[in-house]
């Protein structure tokens, strides 16, 4: 017994005490040292072990706090926090299967086990496979009921074990001491009145959870005798460890028969960690974008490669085709039957068209409850090779708003919350289907292509979301459309479902409902006069330019010519001045941009255009080509009149005055020319001799 915590036996202590006195002397002496204290005696043990010098009747303050709790102890509840029952793994079945599945275990009283809320709860445990349930009966009648119970409850789940003693097993006291342990461990001044109080309680719990532990193991661990074990309704003769988990495996080859055989632990799990998660994500994205090429395009050897090479490659899912082009497999072409089974239910589910939107929550349930048992992690992949594999005329909305693009986080949310989203295949006709590729081919401007048939709808929906974001403001803020333009306008920028704006709203909106040959022609001229409305404002600002500089001589010369025309006639002593007047800069900034040479008419009337309006015609409103107009003419007039007002200040040389008169020389037969458009050409002229006339009559007076 010498040394800081020795222990040895009391049968051990006697025997070498007898050596000096004999057995009898022995063990009274051990038994005056004990009641002395001198000895500590640990009951459940049966050792002794050397007082150290603590003064507390730690056994006396035990007994008193044991005998003051008035409420009985919750044996199972007890167990639950001190002995948690061990987790059971069917383990030939997982290395069959390249799996990871379980069994969790729990104590539980008899009366309260024997419901059906117990059983469902039992069989569904949270990412549980199976269930190992310790009846711990308390009295001999107990025994009785809890093989009942267990050939009862066993009989109805089929993934479920129940476990009881063959006699009750007299866990209060020991578990009751436990309990008051912890109790006297959290009494502050009972440890802070001797050091040694601390580590005494500790050897006393150590003792009692011993005891326990002992007790237990013949429960936990089967042995033939001291339990009896449940399983499909009949009690089973185990041996040991490997006994019982060859029935969980038994269990396990019955309940999922048709688990899919993939090698890829990381993956293969029901909460995949968040590094894997981001792995998948990136091998999701392979699948969406790079299906057809050879390992997806991953390149390396990451994580995503590995799962490729797991999941897909090695299963025969993916596999080449050509030289160069790789494809899904189909059903029949999977070699493994689990993994063949569930290929062609993910077929069935994304390819069979349906009236009504398919249920994705209770297709992935599907998945993962018997006979398939697919794990959590493999689902969004395999979801995504499916919809790449099979493709079919599908639709995906979240919340009533339809998506456009697949992504990996859509594929990862689809999953984490299936009730947000509804999932419909689509029952396409001829009809329908030559439409959709042809709104494809007017929407996009790729025509003469051939969209794969299960693309159909999202092409087109596409198509028309990229037409709609690049339309020009002007477009979409005009009145001056026909209404079937306005119509498709408006139609397009509403939240609907691809197929509703495609085959219903879109048709409507151009008058033609029921005839799609038809819709499609009136979207073509509907889409056109959308697009033109820029040009009409173009054509608009070019028409005012023309007016306002008045040279109609030179039409045929384009609006540069023009442009060069009237801005030579302007004095350069005037273009000057103009340029350099700060108080009105808008006459010396039009000039400066008529000077510049551009390369094409379009480049300076969206300069010009730019500088007088301050936008371009492509964000014009309907009333801006009228401010424009205006704007423009009154600057071109504050330019002439500062000419003439220098010509008659005789400020100018004659070639700046004769360029001056050419210019008022072209407005004057742009004025005859638009009079003999009213009156014809012989009144006209007549009109002209008559004011020329009047002119001379002046000048002489």
């Amino acid at each position: 017994l010498s040394g800081a915590r020795a222990r040895a036996s009391r049968e051990l202590v006697e025997f070498a005490l007898s050596a000096y006195c004999g057995l009898l002397k022995a063990n009274s002496v051990v038994s005056e040292l004990i009641k002395r204290k001198i000895l500590l005696h640990r009951k459940h043990s049966n050792e002794l072990s050397v007082w150290h010098g603590t003064d507390a009747d730690l056994r006396g303050r035990l007994e008193t706090e044991m005998s003051r709790r008035s409420e009985p102890l919750n044996v199972v509840a007890a167990l639950n926090s001190e002995l948690p029952a061990p987790v059971w793994k069917p383990i030939r079945y997982n290395d069959d299967f390249k799996i990871s599945r379980y069994y969790r275990s729990e104590y539980r009283r008899v009366a309260e086990f024997a419901s059906a809320i117990d059983i469902h709860r039992a069989s569904d445990a949270p990412f549980a496979d199976g269930h190992v349930v310790y009846l711990i009966p308390e009295s001999e009648a107990e025994c009785v009921r809890a093989r009942e119970v267990a050939a009862s409850l066993t009989k109805q789940v089929s993934n479920l074990v129940v476990v009881f003693p063959v006699k009750p097993l007299r866990l209060v006291l020991p578990l009751g001491e436990i309990d008051a342990i912890h109790a006297l461990q959290r009494d502050r001044e009972l440890v802070d009145s001797d050091p040694l109080v601390t580590s005494e309680l500790q050897q006393m719990l150590e003792d009692s959870r011993a005891h326990v532990q002992r007790t237990m193991d013949s429960v936990l661990v089967p042995d033939g005798k001291s339990t009896v074990w449940y399983a499909g309704g009949k009690e089973r003769m185990l041996g040991g460890a490997a006994a019982l988990r060859e029935l969980l495996s038994r269990q396990m080859d019955k309940r999922f028969s048709k688990a899919p055989r993939i090698a890829n632990e990381l993956i293969v799990r029901k909460k995949p960690t968040a590094v894997v998660v981001n792995a998948r994500k990136k091998l999701v994205l392979a699948i969406m974008e790079r299906s057809g090429k050879d390992s997806l395009g991953i390149e390396g050897r990451s994580a995503d490669h590995s799962m490729f090479r797991c999941l897909l490659l090695n299963t025969g899912i993916y596999r080449r085709q050509t030289e160069e082009a790789w494809r899904y497999a189909s059903p029949e072409e999977i070699p493994d039957e689990g993994l063949r089974t569930v290929w062609v239910e993910l077929k069935s589910f994304v390819s069979t068209p349906e009236p009504e939107a398919k249920s994705l929550a209770r297709f992935f349930a599907l998945l993962q409850q018997p006979p398939f048992g697919v794990r959590d992690g493999l689902i969004p992949i395999l979801f995504a090779a499916a919809l790449k594999a099979f493709p079919a005329p599908v639709t995906l909305s979240r919340r009533g708003e339809y998506v456009g693009d697949i992504l990996p986080s859509t594929i990862e949310d689809l999953f984490r919350n299936p009730e947000d989203f509804r999932f419909t295949v689509l029952d396409l006709g001829e009809k329908e289907c030559a439409y959709l590729r042809r709104v494809h081919q007017l929407f996009s401007g790729t025509e003469g292509t051939s969209p794969a048939e299960g693309d159909l709808v999202r092409l087109a929906f596409e198509s028309v979301e990229a037409w709609k974001r690049q339309l020009p403001p002007a477009s979409l803020k005009t009145y001056r459309i026909s209404p079937e333009a306005k119509r498709l306008r408006d139609v397009v920028h509403q939240p609907a479902d691809a197929l509703v704006l495609l085959l219903n709203a879109m048709p409507r909106a151009v008058g033609q409902p029921n005839d799609l040959t038809e819709a499609y022609r009136a979207l073509s001229e509907a889409k056109a006069k959308l697009e033109k409305v820029p040009e009409q404002f173009e054509m608009a600002a070019s028409e005012a330019v023309r007016r306002s500089l008045g040279v109609a001589d030179i039409v045929d010369r384009g609006l540069r010519g023009v442009c060069d025309v009237w801005i030579s006639a302007i004095p350069q002593s005037i273009r000057e001045r103009l340029k350099a007047n700060r108080d009105d800069p808008r006459p010396g900034a039009l000039i400066e941009r008529m000077m510049i040479r551009y390369e094409t008419d379009d480049q300076l009337l969206q300069s010009l255009c730019s500088l007088v309006s301050d936008t371009r015609p492509a964000r014009w409103e309907d009333t801006t080509p009228a401010v424009f107009a205006r704007t423009f003419d009154d600057t071109v007039r504050r330019i002439e009149a500062a000419a003439v007002e220098a010509a008659i200040e005789a400020t100018l040389s004659d070639d700046e005055k004769d360029s001056m008169a050419r210019l008022g020389q072209a407005r004057l037969r742009a004025i005859l020319g638009m009079l003999s458009d009213v009156v014809g050409r012989t009144r006209a002229a007549s009109l002209a001799q008559q004011t020329i006339d009047e002119l001379g009559k002046r000048v002489r007076a």
